[in-house]
């Protein structure tokens, strides 16, 4: 129950914090694409990417280092807890200056990768600012990796809800007094620094014997069992940049930075609709890691079966609304110019799907520390997304781009993510997972034609009126549909009955509560 309990109080907070951000970085993002240049807002996505792909400095030893206090937190172990997190400060700390010098370096040729036929003054400032934002977070936001492998993310994201609050509404009114997009990143670096602080001033009253065991380091031994597992996390890390954050470089550099900025608006929709379930996966990643370490296989596997229809129930209807509501929604808000043409707004979809239901199967392989069964794969992956996006951008364009990052995840990491939990964690056979997997995404993708079939034939001149109908189909079409099909199911039995169970519990506590 006190893992299940974190796991709740981590998904509320977090699911409020993501309320908040969304809401707020949407209408920043109204205000920002009415007072700046459409540039600005391509320049906005491209030194994300940029700076993404700088933090392949990382090489993935937060991720290593989160894994690796799973069993020593379960242990109660301070010491080793204290040296693993000594070694991950001075770690952190030589990242952050590395990519400060590479980041540098890297000014004076800012212009062999944006084509644009405007004059953008102050670019590379505004690019130092950027990266500026990114170092401050290796020097004091380590301390947070512990929050998260206790089951305390609630704490950070009460810290978080704050600063965006804040941040969102000093960039907003300055925005619209001023139209000055140095002044409103200038914001945006003094809350970051802001937050890691005040993060890493609340671990040091939190975790006490941090600073009495300053002294401590881990043993050889311990390092290169570390080491070993940075070693495979740097496959992992490089080929997710190189996944993940060339699609920008790639459209600013073969067709235009305008370009950039009116996609950047469908990943900042796919983003923000993504928030709320991608949090509740973080919220769950230690107490799948406390599991992994203290259950059987057993229950394990039956955890895992719940949690995957969640993940699918989650998402499909994420994307149910996105294939019917994405490109009406981006016409209400910004006008029809901004709009991508409709293969392509499918294959947005199609592809966020395919990485919303790898959620499951993820974080079971982090958890378990599988970085080493298939270092090799994302690299693999990553060359392939690349080569297929620069064979496909000057025939197809943004689409040509988007189809090379289909086809390479299918050749990899939708086959080799669920046979390394399945063969590694469960013991178990592959094409169970694959019967379910498809089972399911044939009914979503069903439920999301229907939807738009419906639509069509009873066609609305009020575009209004026409969203507002789509919203509310969205809403219960498939939410009752799942029901009648999968309430008999043994995970969504266990899942409903859990449920049940917190809720009774909470109400016992209050009832408590008011008798005291």
């Amino acid at each position: 129950m006190s893992r299940t309990r974190n796991s709740v109080k981590n998904i509320y907070t977090g699911v409020s914090y993501q309320v908040f951000r969304v809401f707020l970085t949407f209408i920043t993002r109204t205000v920002f694409i009415h007072t700046l240049a459409t540039e600005y807002l391509g320049i906005n996505g491209l030194f994300s990417n940029v700076l993404t792909v700088l933090s392949l400095a990382d090489l993935g030893i937060g991720d290593a280092i989160i894994y690796s206090l799973y069993k020593p937190i379960v242990e109660n172990d301070e010491k080793k807890v204290s040296a693993i997190m000594n070694f991950f400060r001075t770690s952190y700390r030589l990242i952050g200056i590395c990519i400060l010098l590479i980041g540098l370096c890297l000014a004076p040729f800012l212009d062999n990768v944006i084509t644009t036929n405007k004059y953008i003054p102050d670019l590379t400032l505004i690019y130092i600012l950027y990266l500026s934002n990114t170092v401050s977070t290796y020097f004091f936001a380590y301390k947070r990796s512990l929050f998260i492998a206790i089951q305390k993310t609630f704490i950070l994201n009460n810290i978080d809800a704050l600063t965006v609050i804040l941040v969102n509404s000093f960039q907003l009114i300055f925005l619209v007094l001023t139209h000055n997009f140095i002044g409103y990143l200038i914001i945006q670096i003094i809350f970051s620094y802001a937050d890691n602080i005040v993060s890493s001033i609340i671990a040091n009253k939190k975790f006490p014997f941090l600073k009495k065991n300053k002294h401590l380091k881990l043993t050889k031994k311990e390092k290169n069992i570390i080491y070993k597992n940075v070693k495979a996390m740097m496959y992992h890390k490089v080929g997710g940049v190189v996944l993940n954050s060339t699609d920008n470089l790639v459209i600013s550099k073969f067709i235009n930075i305008v370009m950039v900025g009116i996609y950047s608006n469908y990943t900042m929709l796919i983003n923000s609709v993504s928030a709320f379930s991608t949090q509740f996966f973080t919220s769950l990643t230690a107490s799948v890691g406390n599991l992994l370490v203290v259950e059987s296989k057993e229950k394990s596997f039956e955890v895992f079966k719940v949690m995957f229809l969640i993940n699918f129930w989650l998402y499909s209807i994420i994307c149910i609304f996105l294939f019917n509501l994405m490109n009406p929604f981006i016409n209400i808000w910004i006008g029809s110019k901004y709009l991508l043409d409709e293969r392509t707004m499918i294959l947005i979809v199609l592809n966020f799907y395919l990485v919303g239901m790898r959620q499951t199967v993820n974080m079971f392989k982090t958890t378990k520390g599988l970085f080493y069964k298939d270092r090799y794969k994302p690299i693999i992956e990553s060359l392939l997304n690349l080569g297929l996006s620069l064979f496909f951008v000057k025939t197809f364009g943004v689409f040509g781009v988007l189809l090379g990052t289909f086809i390479s995840f299918m050749l990899t990491s939708f086959l080799v993510d669920p046979y390394l939990v399945y063969r590694y964690i469960f013991n178990r056979k592959l094409r169970f997972y694959f019967y379910r997997y498809f089972s399911y995404t044939f009914i979503a993708v069903l439920l999301a034609v229907s939807i738009w079939c419906i639509m069509e034939l009873f066609p609305l001149k009020d575009i209004y009126i026409d969203f507002v109908l789509k919203f509310i189909l969205c809403v219960f079409v498939p939410n009752i549909v799942y029901f009648i099909l999968f309430r008999k199911l043994d995970e969504f039995v266990t899942f409903k009955n859990l449920v049940i169970m917190i809720l009774k519990k909470k109400n016992v506590n209050k009832h408590d509560k008011e008798v005291v």
